[in-house]
């Protein structure tokens, strides 16, 4: 209830409006209580969903931490959240607060790239054969290609380089990765044509998620050092190609 004080003025509750005196100004609010629920349990939800798939996403960029080391742009951290909470966000099955990622549409991280500055596509025109065997492995194939037509050097030192595929399987629930395979294949400036490869990886685990990723490394050969590295932050194209959820 709503009274007037000394001045005049109204203050306390008038139906869905609550009045008050701020600064000696009189001010109009909607009146707190139950009309206001539904907004903040649905922002209340939403906030928790973000924060859950933020969480996803960190975990994720831990287990790929091999094939990214410190190379990725400055935004990707920003990006990659936004691109694990788009996939959480096209279930529409489920209410919201309530999904997660393995519910979502994997298919939507497939192809980010982790370097803005590099895109993959822009250095190599590889894309391998990916295929769910019945075993629960997975195999991976590239054809033969010449060497000019499959990858771009533009490091001036470079002498060579080497193709990098990660097959990484992350718990759902726990956000841990316990399956971590690499894959290989490298080629030198006088090389004519990159070989044909097949590869096939252990029995992946059951409901976890799988993410697999391709990277270029370019390097320098040295007599004494070996193959001294040159990718940078400004120079290291990698990207998803792959991301699924095994069968139960």
């Amino acid at each position: 209830m709503a009274r007037i004080n000394a001045k005049g003025h109204l203050s306390g509750a008038v139906g869905p409006v609550y009045f008050r005196i701020l600064n000696g100004k009189p001010i109009v609010q909607s009146k707190p209580g139950k009309g206001n629920v539904k907004q903040a349990a649905a922002t209340k939800a939403g906030a928790s969903e973000f924060g859950a798939a933020s969480k996803t996403a960190k975990c994720i960029r831990a287990a790929l931490f091999p094939i990214l080391q410190d190379l990725a742009d400055v935004t990707m951290f920003q990006r990659f959240t936004a691109a694990v909470y788009a996939a959480v966000r096209a279930n529409t099955t489920v209410t919201k607060g309530n999904r997660r990622l393995a519910d979502g549409d994997l298919s939507l991280l497939e192809g980010f790239e982790f370097n803005h500055n590099s895109p993959f596509a822009k250095y190599s025109s590889l894309s391998p054969q990916i295929t769910c065997l019945p075993d629960g492995k997975l195999a991976i194939s590239l054809a033969e290609i010449p060497s000019a037509e499959a990858f771009k050097i533009p490091h001036p030192k470079a002498s060579g380089m080497e193709l990098r595929v990660m097959v990484t399987a992350v718990d759902p629930h726990s956000g841990m990765f316990v399956n971590d395979e690499s894959f290989s294949v490298s080629t030198s400036g006088s090389s004519a044509v990159v070989p044909a490869q097949a590869w096939t990886t252990a029995i992946l685990p059951k409901g976890h998620l799988v993410f697999v990723t391709m990277a270029l490394r370019y390097y320098r050969e040295d007599r004494s050092a070996g193959n001294i590295p040159l990718n940078s932050r400004e120079l290291h194209p990698c990207r998803m190609v792959r991301a699924f959820l095994t069968g139960e």
